[in-house]
């Protein structure tokens, strides 16, 4: 990883509040690499898309899938879907496109459980699909349980690129079925390409939407996806981007948050300058300012925001549609932006996060491209992945996937299309861990704190004493609660001690206490604190951790009238 900065800006709904350059220094040791799948012929573009499922195989880790529009399965560039095993990336599924040229794959997304059998099902699109008449495009919804097709839709033009977007839409009629919307950005509905999106019921197939763009060269429906409860009115709503929309200057491009409840309009926003492209790739988010209101992001990849053409990408409050957060790039013609989505917890603070792509972004002076992972929090940069070969479109597609490793971290999916792995151009899918923990877990879980969960902790960097990069991170507190890290050379369980509520792991006649970093677990119940291994607390005087030693860390807090403790981290150093 190379040492970059991203811009970002936090804004009010009136007002920048603050405007900072972030720093993402390359880790002592580099992010860890779950896992990689590879596409195994030349060109099929394995990567072009990637989204997150749910647990196909029923194991207890969430599974995935990456598109290959160019596979050759089922007839020259027919396309595929691959679903791939969230532990592994093993691939569990394929569905092949049905024709030669179909290009199923280019959009492909879980669907949510369609048909309510307790498996969550996937939704493909093959954008020059012929049944309809020539290229009009098709979607299918596929059984996550059986692969069987649930659902066939065809597009109405000739050339509208139906399917071109697929996604989730949520429960967007509340009757406990997950829908889809397909998308098709050069459907003629109300001239030359305006676009056009359609949401479809997962009970039965029918159609409860039918939007259009309004002008032509709208492109409307070139992303789609569903936006979470917006406005909290119980039905879930959904999004449509229009990137050639020319509301503020020609192809400023925008985004429309519909109701679920009736089809209309919540939001429409708008690029902010000619070129802005707004809308190109959307996403919701989830709550990520906890007003009980879902948020969403979208990109504008040729935006000017942070300098020339460097591509932005904005989070928008589902409560009023004000801005959140914008973040862009710091290269120009990187396309930061091509890919927005939500990462989940990536850090355990309690608040989601979200990952941006940059499919052209420069690396060691390669057009190779970079994904950035966001806080939620206050849109500091939490990491930054990269490839290193030109061509690679790392971060054309990126998305959180759910915690793939069992850590307690949400982790990450990357897709590069271009990689030259298996196969020239074959693609790639890269899963990153969202944290690196350090050490092994003991004495857990611990005894319930007034939160009513047990407390966890968290060794997160490098076991190299050389590196000297360790941060502890203490999760599931009870709110407002202040407590101190403490650490031992030996372990040793005492139930209850000092009448406290929880166990102490670690040997009491040689703790060393940080009593100098009193830490508050404020609004959120987590709290973090970086250690210097050049200088550990103990009862008599500082020590240093050498090569070959082992320690243990366990945070002690205030719960209610009495005390509780964490787990405890054991870490042995090299």
């Amino acid at each position: 990883m190379l040492q970059r900065s991203v811009l970002s800006i936090q804004s009010s709904a009136t007002a920048l509040v603050a405007l900072s350059s972030l720093t993402l220094a390359a880790p002592a040791a580099a992010q860890s690499l779950l896992w990689t799948a590879d596409g195994m012929s030349s060109g099929e573009r394995f990567g072009l898309v990637v989204s997150k499922v749910g647990d196909i195989d029923a194991d207890g880790i969430p599974d995935v899938l990456a598109g290959a529009p160019n596979n050759d399965l089922g007839g020259s560039d027919a396309g595929a879907v691959f679903v791939l095993s969230g532990a592994d990336g093993s691939k569990l599924m394929t569905i092949s496109g049905a024709a030669a040229g179909d290009s199923l794959g280019f959009s492909a997304a879980g669907a949510g459980d369609v048909d309510g059998d307790g498996t969550p099902d996937i939704i493909g699109g093959a954008r020059f699909n012929d049944t309809a008449g020539p290229n009009f495009g098709q979607a299918i919804v596929v059984s996550g349980a059986t692969g069987l097709t649930l659902y066939t839709f065809d597009g109405l033009s000739s050339n509208g690129r139906f399917g071109e977007a697929v996604n989730a839409a949520g429960d967007v009629n509340g009757d406990g079925f997950a829908d889809v919307i397909v998308g098709a950005r050069l459907d003629a509905f109300s001239g030359s390409a305006t676009g056009r999106a359609r949401v479809y019921s997962g009970f039965d197939g029918s159609l409860l939407y039918d939007i259009a763009g309004d002008n032509g060269a709208d492109f409307f429906g070139r992303s789609v996806g569903a936006a979470g409860d917006v406005n909290a009115d119980g039905f879930d709503d959904f999004m449509v981007g229009a990137p050639g929309d020319d509301n503020n200057g020609s192809s400023s491009g925008s985004v429309t948050i519909y109701s679920g409840l009736d089809g209309s309009p919540l939001y429409a926003l708008n690029g902010d300058t000619p070129g802005d492209s707004l809308g190109g790739k959307v996403s919701g988010l989830g709550d990520v300012n906890g007003d009980g209101f879902d948020d969403f992001i979208a990109g504008m990849s040729s935006s000017d925001f942070g300098g020339g053409d460097r591509g932005a990408a904005r989070v928008y409050s589902g409560a009023d549609g004000s801005t959140l957060f914008t973040v862009a790039g710091t290269v120009a013609g990187s396309e930061f932006g091509s890919a927005v989505s939500d990462a989940g917890d990536v850090n355990g603070d309690g608040t989601l996060d979200f990952i941006v792509g940059a499919r052209l972004d420069t690396v060691m002076g390669l057009s190779a491209g970079s994904a950035t992972v966001f806080s939620g929090l206050d849109g500091s940069i939490i990491h930054r992945f990269e490839s290193t070969a030109s061509g690679d479109q790392f971060g054309d597609t990126a998305i959180g996937m759910g915690d793939a490793n069992g850590d307690g971290f949400d982790d990450l999916l990357v897709g590069a299309f271009g990689f030259d792995g298996a196969a020239f151009d074959g693609g790639r899918v890269f899963a990153f861990s969202g944290m690196d923990t350090v050490g092994d877990i003991i004495c857990g879980p611990a005894v319930p704190n007034s939160s009513g969960l047990p407390g966890r902790l968290f060794a997160i960097g490098s076991n190299s004493v050389m590196d000297n990069d360790l941060t502890f991170t203490a999760t599931d507190l009870p709110l407002m609660s202040n407590g101190i890290l403490i650490t031992s050379p030996d372990e040793l369980l005492v139930t209850n001690p000092g009448g406290s509520a929880g166990n102490l792991c670690i040997a009491s006649t040689q703790i060393g206490r940080y009593a100098g970093n009193i830490l508050n677990s404020g609004t959120t119940g987590t709290v973090s604190l970086s250690v210097d291994l050049t200088l550990v607390p103990h009862p008599i005087s500082f020590q240093m951790v050498m090569p070959g030693d082992v320690r243990y860390w366990q945070y002690w807090f205030r719960d209610g009238a009495t005390s509780n403790f964490t787990d405890a981290v054991r870490v042995t150093f090299e």
